[in-house]
């Protein structure tokens, strides 16, 4: 029997429709015409993200698909888990394969808006490979939560009742005190009180002293006795240990001289008046314990306004010329 035409025609135009249609006839299995494209798990890969917009969510599901056909990923025994975090430039991706985790930072500030969705794509592709091959990337660690700083109790206010101490601005001084008036060398001794008080670098000071002495001439003695009230200018010069003071004072007083005969039909009187002059001064002052000093003081003037004793046949005893003084007292701060 000859061939059919039409059989060899179609025979050469579809030899696997023929080689189909064999097999069917003859009970053997056909053959499957063609294999799958690419694993199923692929296609049911999906992004999880609250925070992206779903227009990139669809382009980078796109391009991922694209990225895990070309690159084969490693097994894996469940589903991936994809999140995807967006924020103003910065997107964040965690990927969870297996119990392991994995997360990593893209920074898109300088890439194109255009190239956003692939960049995160095959940014993604990577982290599924790396992560399902075991170099995971461990996320970094929680800082833990510092505690509240507590702000410090406010200081209780002052008690009204114990007002702060100020510092001294009055002192009182209690001296002995010896003085000469003259050329010749007789001293008077007595002492006094002194009361100054500072305003500002300056102090003002008053206060009143008494002295007496004996002196003897030819024709037998003369008790002198000298009082007087002071004024006093000083400039300060404060420290720690100790205060000195420079000034001028001005001094007003009175003067008694008594006379004592020792010859018989010798005549004695006394002799009483006012006497005044100019001085000027210096003091120092010693801190022992608050609020008690030591005080050393030094004067020199002139008498300007004297009282004069004349004795016969000898030199007159007188509270007149060059006048200076020392003393050495105790004072108090006030």
């Amino acid at each position: 029997m000859s061939p059919n035409p039409h059989f060899h025609r179609v025979f050469r135009r579809e030899p696997a429709l023929c080689c189909a249609l064999i097999a069917l006839l003859c009970g053997l299995p056909v053959p499957a015409l063609a294999e799958t494209a690419g694993p199923a798990e692929e296609d049911s890969l999906h992004i999880e993200s609250s925070t992206c917009p779903h227009a990139l969510l669809d382009d980078v599901q796109r391009f991922l698909h694209v990225e895990l056909k070309s690159t084969r990923a490693a097994s894996a025994d469940s589903a991936p888990r994809v999140i995807l975090s967006c924020s103003e430039r910065v997107s964040l991706i965690r990927v969870l394969i297996n119990g392991k985790e994995s997360t990593r930072q893209l920074d898109l500030e300088g890439t194109d808006a255009a190239l956003h969705a692939r960049v995160i794509a095959l940014a993604i592709a990577e982290l599924l490979r790396d992560t399902a091959r075991g170099e995971a990337v461990e996320p970094p660690p929680v800082a833990p939560a510092l505690p509240p700083v507590e702000k410090p109790a406010p200081e209780p206010p002052p008690c009204p009742s114990v007002p702060a101490r100020r510092p001294a601005t009055s002192h009182l001084v209690a001296f002995a005190r010896a003085e000469n008036f003259g050329s010749s060398f007789q001293p008077l001794f007595g002492g006094g009180f002194s009361f100054s008080h500072e305003l500002g670098q300056f102090s003002l000071g008053l206060g009143p002293t008494l002295a007496t002495g004996e002196r003897k001439v030819a024709l037998g003695s003369v008790h002198v006795l000298a009082a007087d009230l002071s004024v006093r200018l000083a400039y300060r010069f404060p420290k720690r240990a100790f205060t000195s003071e420079i000034g001028l004072g001005h001094a007003l007083g009175l003067a008694r001289l008594t006379g004592e005969s020792s010859l018989s039909g010798t005549n004695a009187d006394t002799v009483n008046g006012p006497w005044a002059g100019p001085f000027a001064f210096g003091t120092l002052d010693l801190n022992l314990a608050e609020p008690l000093f030591l005080e050393v003081a030094a004067e020199l003037g002139v008498v300007t306004f004297p009282v004069r004793g004349l004795v016969a046949h000898g030199a007159a005893v007188e509270i007149a010329g060059l006048w200076s003084a020392a003393s050495l007292g105790l004072g108090l701060n006030l």
